[in-house]
């Protein structure tokens, strides 16, 4: 569609359409008249034998008329393209006259007999069409001093000699019969090329050189409405005056054959010119409307949505600017005075006020269930801001009134909810690069300094000060550059930037291992683990490094802060589709918060933070199973603490 903005393509595709419809208008008569005269049936001879006959039978009127005034009728019809013949009589004896050849070949032949009685003229007529013509022609003479009767007969000459009504419609049927096949093609070629055509204009309508959007014209920015009225009265008044070019051809026969044709000619291209115009007139119509639809507002443009619009707003204006309340009490009081109105001038008849009771209520009852659903649907819409769903919107395009004004504050309040969530979880991002970047820089030298250390360490030193001094340097380097490691992880986790190569496990044997390096540290914290898991194996996606950091986290979190002396609980379970682990144990210190503000970051089991951690444990543990597609729940009951974790299972 690369030449839909060009003016030259759109101009010649525009006069193909023009020459396109002549053409299949052309060709289509010619088939209809084909049909007509029977060209595609073997009724073409019999036909073409009637039609020349009946302008036989106007020449015979001519014949006779012209024998009756004693015409030279052997020099008047020297030349013409039939042959005569006439007898006449009056009682007394036979007149003939004729200028038949000697071998007469096989030709069309009409047979006209004239009477006249008792000073009236009459006619048989055998297929002439202007016999009315010779009628009249007795006005100019004595009936009394002519023959009784005239049989006139007319033999068609195979070749014509000059040019009348016989020849040229002998012409026409020829042709017709020669172009019965062609004109089935050509009339179809025609229609195709025709409807291509169409498409391409409609297509390419309101597309303008190097543009890559549609775009109104001059023509197109007239309102669509006012436009529709302008077509209607130039195409009312073109097919009227062509109507009035038909009834020319139709009812006018004047002159000789020369100017008949000559007239029909001229008054033809009028026809065309009117078929023509009418023709631009609607696709013009239709070019119009489809370049509106693509620019969109096609009714918003016009003159009459434009004045109710405005009245409606001006209405709305007057509407809002009165108090809900008043607007309440000013319907009720008008429904209240209309009914009361019609009660009281049809107090006598109880049929007319039971038919205005239920039109009032036919009036009222969708009024009020309308109200009911805009009611409704700002309840949802509340409801969904209440839940957290602050995206969603309340439709207010069919809310009208404080209706709307509502469901607008609505979503305002949706708007400004969605605003700070976003400028929180900027400022999230914010505190989590910051961590990343501060942690990055701090890892550096912290690593000189556990290394130094390290190499204290292994030297050969006497004074037992200098000893407790690198044991303590070595244990809070080594408690720092875990801290650091936390949040950096804790970072990458909670932002998703950390890589997770999710594959089929066991969850169960990757339960068991994390519960074999913990057995030595359950055992010294007395802890008694009570393990519980199906026989059959439990597979799940996820990624064996990332799970097995999570199952550090939580049995590390059970050796900090569950109580001595006490039983933790491990148990795996096969619920539905989904491997779900729990682990519960009694805490040693009371848990005055909730399992989410457990997971928030830097947040500790015992307040008085007296043992080693970063409280990023839980949190880090969350993160790296919502990147295994699994999730993580903590809840506190007193001093009980229970995690559990869900996975959905793979077969």
């Amino acid at each position: 569609m690369k030449f839909r903005g060009n003016i030259a393509v759109k101009t010649v595709a525009f006069f193909l359409a023009v020459v396109l419809l002549l053409s299949t208008v052309f060709f289509g008569v010619c088939i209809v008249a084909g049909g007509v005269l029977g060209v595609y049936t073997d009724k073409f001879e019999e036909k073409e034998s009637e039609i020349i006959k009946g302008i036989l039978g106007t020449y015979a009127d001519d014949v006779a008329l012209s024998y009756l005034l004693d015409k030279d009728i052997r020099k008047e019809y020297k030349d013409s393209n039939f042959f005569y013949e006439i007898e006449a009589s009056n009682g007394d004896h036979i007149v003939s006259k004729s200028n038949l050849p000697k071998n007469l070949p096989s030709v069309t032949i009409t047979k006209n007999r004239y009477t006249h009685d008792d000073g009236t003229c009459t006619y048989i007529d055998y297929g002439g069409i202007f016999g009315a013509q010779f009628e009249n022609s007795y006005d100019d003479f004595d009936l009394d001093d002519y023959p009784e009767t005239i049989v006139v007969t007319l033999y068609e000459k195979p070749a014509k000699t000059q040019s009348d009504w016989l020849s040229f419609v002998c012409f026409w049927l020829d042709a017709v019969y020669n172009m019965r096949t062609l004109s089935i093609i050509l009339a179809s070629s025609s229609i195709v090329l025709l409807i291509i055509v169409w498409i391409f204009l409609f297509c390419s309508a309101g597309y303008r050189k190097k543009s890559m959007e549609p775009s109104l014209g001059f023509v197109d920015r007239i309102p669509f409405d006012l436009f529709t009225v302008l077509c209607a009265a130039l195409f009312t008044g073109i097919s009227a005056a062509g109507i009035r070019l038909v009834e020319l051809v139709m009812y006018n026969h004047v002159g000789d054959i020369s100017t008949q044709l000559t007239f029909f000619f001229a008054v033809g291209i009028g026809i065309v010119v009117c078929v023509v115009m009418l023709y631009l007139i609607v696709l013009g119509y239709l070019l119009s409307f489809a370049t509106r639809v693509k620019v969109g507002g096609l009714v918003r443009g016009t003159l009459i949505y434009k004045t109710i619009a405005f009245v409606c707003k001006i209405i709305y204006k007057l509407v809002s600017s009165i108090p809900l309340v008043w607007k309440t009490h000013l319907v009720l009081f008008a429904i209240s005075f209309v009914e009361l109105f019609f009660l009281v001038i049809n107090r006598y008849e109880p049929d007319n006020l039971l038919f205005l009771w239920l039109a009032g209520k036919l009036i009222m009852i969708p009024l009020i269930i309308w109200a009911a659903l805009m009611l409704r649907k700002l309840k949802k819409g509340g409801e969904a801001i209440a839940a957290g769903r602050i995206s969603e919107k309340v439709d207010t395009r069919l809310m009208p009134l404080d209706f709307g004004d509502f469901g607008k504050t609505l979503n305002n309040i949706g708007n400004g909810l969605e605003r700070a969530v976003d400028e929180k979880m900027k400022s999230e991002r914010l505190k989590t690069e910051l961590i990343t970047n501060v942690s990055h820089d701090i890892k550096t030298p912290l690593t000189s300094i556990v290394n130094y250390v390290d190499l204290i360490k292994k030297e050969d030193i006497d004074n037992e000060k200098v000893r407790e001094y690198v044991d303590v340097l070595d244990r809070h380097s080594a408690r720092l550059k875990k801290l650091i490691d936390d949040l950096v992880e804790a970072s990458k986790a909670s932002t998703g930037n950390l890589s997770v190569e999710l594959e089929k496990c066991d969850i169960g044997v990757l339960l068991e291992q994390s519960l074999g390096e913990y057995s030595e540290r359950l055992v010294e914290k007395e802890i008694v683990p009570v393990v519980s898991q199906p026989e059959e194996p439990v597979y799940i996606m996820a990624d064996g490094r990332r799970l097995w950091r999570v199952f550090d986290n939580l049995l590390c979190n059970i050796c900090k802060y569950a109580m001595p002396k006490t039983r933790a609980y491990i148990i795996l379970e096969h619920k539905e589709n989904s491997a779900v682990i729990t682990l519960k144990n009694i805490s040693r210190d009371s848990l005055g918060f909730s399992g989410d503000d457990l997971m928030e970051r830097f947040v500790r089991g015992d307040s008085s933070r007296n043992t080693e951690g970063s409280g990023l444990g839980l949190s880090i543990a969350r993160s790296l199973t919502e990147l295994q597609r699994g999730s993580l729940d903590i809840t506190i009951d007193g001093d009980l603490f229970k995690a559990v974790l869900t996975f959905p299972i793979v077969k």
